[in-house]
């Protein structure tokens, strides 16, 4: 049984061997303690390199410019603290009080310094924001590519290439990729640690690791356990340790030091937030209460068969190893611990009450890399069995054809993966179509509402407020930058009883001074909110089952000035508005409006 489509390492015939003359190879061989390959960073210069990473950048580019903002805390604990930074206005959220501190400085400041650089040739904050945003999506693909060539080199081209092909389609990955969240930061960490990891850079490796942990999310630092426990195994514990130390001085000394200027407090924030979360007794569990179902629901809608392909990779390693063995580069059981990551993470989330969509975020690369190794073993699979039961003729001519050519020429192999890809491709983008179609709305009105005239003609500033749909908001880089009369965002009370962000305070010592009304319980602060009488301009989803008022029809106090479609989720099946359907989801579809209004008795204008 021949699984060589699996790596491009070439191994020579062993006569000495009854193992590898029956597989015509010899074992492949690995150092106890492999170092750098001379051509780790020559690599990257090679043709097919380079074409990945322009394919990933022309589709993290492409998710940069129009995707959507999929969670508040994208807007309101990372957006608005860099808005803050560059321009001193901005809305701050209890987890940045110094009396929690359970958010860093650090990781917002990496973001903020291009946005300063950007803001003094650039008076557009829209066109900063979609900037930094491209940033992102070029550090995606560049951690895509690391990845991609740490694979390449320890599975074989073959296997690498199917794992970018479902990072480039797969809608979780369209979404992750230029998401300004710790947890897409981390997933940068993960493929740059696993690529070198895959590689045998561990030094790079470790380093990588130990950024995503602190500057991303610490809980994460739990994907890396298996990786650590093959450098302890198989390096010197003074090297794995020197690396550690190496680490931690690069990134968490300048963290400390940061946060020490902001919150006037020597303290760690990975830390505390691990504490708040773990240990105080009152964490994540009042955001909200999942049932079981929902990763596989979500995994399904981000990753669709790549989610449960890569549930099998564990079972296809050990059968890939024990019908294959000698033509991994690496040794068997490290193969299986290679794909113990993406387990452990997901159980860990599986179990906690509090689930979110972010959350896995981290794994989804791994969920390519395990589905791309799935796929390649069971096609393996399939065309052994199809020419072991061949007639003898036609048996003789395909085992020739795939000794020699591999599964390039091999009709069945090609034609599972291609329908497969084909398959996932389709559910894709029709998944990713369906997402930009259905929420895209407030981005573009938002954009609206930055370009109206009657804004910057105005003497004094006025007042856009937001009721019910105050988690859509994308932040204050969508409201034009007047100076003094620069439009403020303001809080209308809705149904929704929890905590709500409040304005930075406008003083030097703006963060490290303690605000009034935080609490880290998320009971709500009744003065976040303003009356409508002091709004000039509201936007709200216009729905005719809303509990609030209806302000869209309530014409002799409120005109419409712009407004976009936005689906109604309750009123529409769950197939059509989870997938699009050309000619079929607009009729089976409802779509409320999403509107901005303008007072028509408004206390300014």
């Amino acid at each position: 049984f021949d699984l060589s489509f699996m790596s491009n390492v070439r191994h020579r015939p062993s006569s000495s061997s009854t193992l590898s003359s029956t597989l015509d190879v010899e074992p492949a061989k690995i150092s106890y303690r492999p170092k750098v390959p001379r051509n780790f960073f020559s690599s990257f210069f090679r043709t097919d390199t380079l074409l990945v990473f322009l394919a990933l950048l022309s589709v993290r580019l492409f998710s940069a410019l129009v995707n959507y903002i999929t969670d508040c805390d994208e807007t309101f604990n990372y957006w608005e603290p860099t808005h803050f930074l560059i321009y001193g206005t901005g809305l701050q959220t209890w987890e940045y009080s110094p009396d929690y501190a359970i958010r860093s400085y650090f990781y917002v400041l990496i973001h903020a310094i291009p946005g300063y650089i950007l803001s003094s040739f650039l008076e557009n904050k829209i066109l900063i924001f979609y900037t930094l945003r491209c940033l992102l999506g070029l550090v995606c693909a560049f951690s895509e590519t690391v990845f991609y060539n740490g694979i390449r080199y320890a599975f074989g081209r073959k296997v690498s290439y199917l794992t970018v092909f479902f990072l480039l389609v797969t809608p979780g990955m369209f979404q992750a990729s230029t998401s300004y969240l710790p947890s897409s930061f981390a997933m940068y960490g993960v493929m740059l640690a696993f690529g070198t990891w895959f590689r045998g850079s561990w030094a790079l490796a470790v380093h990588a690791s130990v950024m995503a942990t602190l500057l991303g999310w610490p809980f994460v630092a739990v994907i890396f356990v298996p990786m650590a426990l093959e450098f302890f195994l198989r390096a010197k514990l003074t090297k794995v340790l020197s690396w550690g130390f190496s680490a931690l001085t690069l990134f968490l000394v300048p963290m400390i030091a940061v946060d020490y200027y902001y919150f006037r407090r020597i303290l760690v924030a990975p830390l505390n937030i691990l504490i708040y979360n773990v240990f105080s007794g009152s964490g994540s569990e009042k955001y909200g209460i999942e049932e079981w179902p929902f990763y596989f629901k979500n995994g399904f809608l981000n990753l669709n068969f790549v989610f449960f392909l890569a549930f099998s990779s564990f079972l296809w390693g050990v059968v890939g190893i024990l019908m294959g063995k000698g033509k991994f580069r690496i040794q068997g059981p490290f193969v299986l611990l290679k794909l113990m990551p993406l387990y452990i993470w997901f159980l860990i989330m599986q179990i906690q009450p509090h689930k979110e969509e972010r959350f896995l975020y981290p794994i989804y690369p791994l969920f390519c890399f395990a589905g791309a190794l799935s796929l390649s073993i069971f096609a393996g699979l399939l065309q052994h069995f199809f020419i072991k039961f061949s007639s003898k003729s036609i048996e003789k001519e395909k085992r020739s054809n795939f000794k020699r050519k591999g599964w390039e020429n091999s009709r069945v192999l090609v034609g599972v993966v291609v329908l497969v890809c084909v398959v996932v491709a389709v559910v894709s983008v029709s998944r990713t179509t369906s997402l930009l179609i259905n929420y895209r709305a407030p981005l573009l009105l938002y954009s609206d509402f930055y370009h109206l005239s009657s804004i910057s003609q105005q003497n004094s500033s006025v007042n856009l407020c937001v009721g019910k749909e105050w988690y859509r908001f994308p932040s204050n880089f969508f409201l034009p930058d007047l100076g003094k009369f620069s439009p403020k965002f303001q809080f209308l009370r809705s149904e929704f009883r929890g905590l709500l962000p409040r304005h930075y305070d406008s003083s030097p010592s703006a963060t490290w001074i303690i605000p009034p009304h935080m609490n880290d319980q998320n009971l709500e602060e009744l003065s976040r909110y303003v009356d409508v009488s002091e709004c000039d301009y509201i936007v709200d989803q216009d729905d005719e089952k809303q509990r609030e008022e209806r302000y869209a029809v309530d014409e002799e106090s409120w005109k419409v000035v712009g407004w976009y479609p936005f689906l109604d989720s309750e009123s529409s099946p769950s197939p059509h508005r989870a997938f699009w359907v050309p000619f079929v989801s607009a009729t089976k579809n409802k779509f409320n409006r999403y509107v901005l209004l303008q007072s028509t008795r408004s206390r300014k204008l």
